[in-house]
């Protein structure tokens, strides 16, 4: 679980020392001064953040628009297309897999959204962005990699716009095709800054995108995944991973998980263990964590309670479970109790009877109570979850589009639970159930 933000804490020594126009702009030179001369900090911190970054972004949209042809012909070398030369568009990029290299062909993102457009959205002059109408969950969707643990952050951080454009330098589409972003190197606890170029591996059989696959006409998600490629090395690399590691590279926060040990299905017995995550310093392999168990317990209840308070202050949430243990078995593991339906996920995963996929990776959008007296305790217990597949609905009384969920409109109904769609289920399962984040 990873919150947010973080704040570096500062102790009054240091702001002794600081001068008085420092502590004018932190809020630190004394309630007189700082009333006094409000209006001015204001000013300031307004251009600086606001007014500057907009001009900035405007004037390179004006100087990359109509002139960028001339400059371009001028300055042919550097101003043509930006081509990474460290994380090249051929198999190395890929990395070892079941993708050969006449099954793979290279395109310029820019180029192959543009290729999307209708006619009427280029009539109506919609063009490739960076972002695109904002940004949110269901810009992502995964592909034939296995690479569900990072579609699921991608999708928790989406919930938090800023966090996403904070992790992007290059805050605009760039003509050249290049792209900075900034992901947090933990084994060298430093910001790590990387550029990719625009080139996406494409299936040569019907020129689709073989990995993450945006929705609409935006580079962020692909550009994205691109960066993290590059930081563990190759495509094929992302296969199979931690959502936590992966909340952490994009937000430089800790995080840590919790556990499910012991206790059948529901059973308050049942203990949550929490886990923290650890990365050895100078780790060459940049995925490559470790999770440390603490005296840290909780029961059902508490860890419910505590999903439903992070939610609220907005922390970033994912959920998994290791596998389908028979009924009847007493074999401990990450398993749920119950078969598994026969049915199979994207990449072969086991699925449940509630439509729920082992080893996958969900987003916990939040978690609600409700009064019910046929429940323990009297109230029904619901987790919203996302898969970032996109498809497989949850099934049981509270699927995605059950009748259950009217009251959104239905102000007399006892459950009033907010509308949603494909891939964003009001509720996966009871909190009894094992949950990690």
């Amino acid at each position: 679980m990873g919150k947010s933000a973080s704040v570096a804490p500062i102790d009054s020594a240091t702001v002794r020392r600081r001068s008085l126009g420092a502590k004018l702009l932190t809020g630190d030179a004394g309630m007189g001064l700082n009333c006094l001369c409000c209006p001015f900090v204001s000013a300031f911190w307004s251009t600086r953040i606001y007014l500057i970054p907009c001009m900035l972004i405007y004037t390179w949209r004006f100087l990359s628009g109509p002139f960028y042809w001339v400059a371009r012909k001028i300055c042919c070398a550097c101003c043509s297309r930006y081509t990474d030369k460290k994380f090249k568009a051929d198999a190395s990029s890929i990395g070892e897999g079941k993708w050969k290299k006449d099954d793979i062909k290279w395109e310029r993102a820019s180029v192959y959204y543009a290729s999307l457009l209708t006619e009427e959205q280029m009539k109506a002059g919609v063009r490739v962005k960076l972002f695109e109408a904002g940004i949110e969950p269901k810009d992502v969707a995964q592909g034939q990699v296995g690479n569900c643990w990072l579609i699921a952050a991608l999708a928790c951080v989406a919930e938090h716009p800023g966090l996403v454009r904070k992790a992007f330098v290059t805050k605009t589409a760039n003509p050249r095709g290049k792209y900075v972003m900034r992901l947090w190197d933990w084994s060298l606890r430093r910001w790590a800054t990387i550029s990719v170029d625009e080139n996406i591996p494409l299936k040569a059989a019907n020129g689709k995108p073989i990995f993450a696959q945006p929705n609409g006409h935006e580079l962020w998600v692909s550009m994205i995944e691109k960066a993290f490629a590059k930081f563990v090395g190759s495509y094929a690399a992302l296969d199979g991973g931690q959502t936590a590691w992966a909340l952490n590279a994009l937000t430089g926060d800790p995080v840590f998980k919790l556990k499910k040990e012991g206790g059948d299905e529901g059973a308050e017995g049942a203990k949550w263990k929490r886990l923290d995550m650890k990365v050895e310093a100078g780790a060459e392999n940049k995925r490559e964590c470790s999770f440390w168990g603490t005296d840290e317990e909780f029961d059902n209840t508490t860890v419910f309670f505590m999903m439903r308070a992070y939610a609220k202050r907005q922390a970033l949430l994912g959920a998994s479970f290791g596998g389908y243990k028979p009924e009847g078995s007493k074999e401990e593991g990450d398993g749920e109790k119950g078969e598994g339906d026969g049915k199979k996920g994207l990449n072969g995963e086991d699925m449940g009877p509630q439509g729920l996929v082992a080893g996958h990776a969900y987003s916990i959008l939040d978690a609600m109570s409700f009064k019910d007296k046929s429940q323990p305790g009297g109230r029904l217990k619901l987790i919203r979850l996302r898969n970032p597949w996109g498809k497989y609905e949850v099934r049981g009384p509270h699927p995605s589009r059950s009748p259950l969920h009217r009251p959104c409109t239905s102000p007399a109904s006892p459950l009033h639970l907010p509308c949603s769609g494909p891939g964003r289920g009001p509720t996966a399962r009871r909190s009894g159930r094992r949950t990690r984040r």
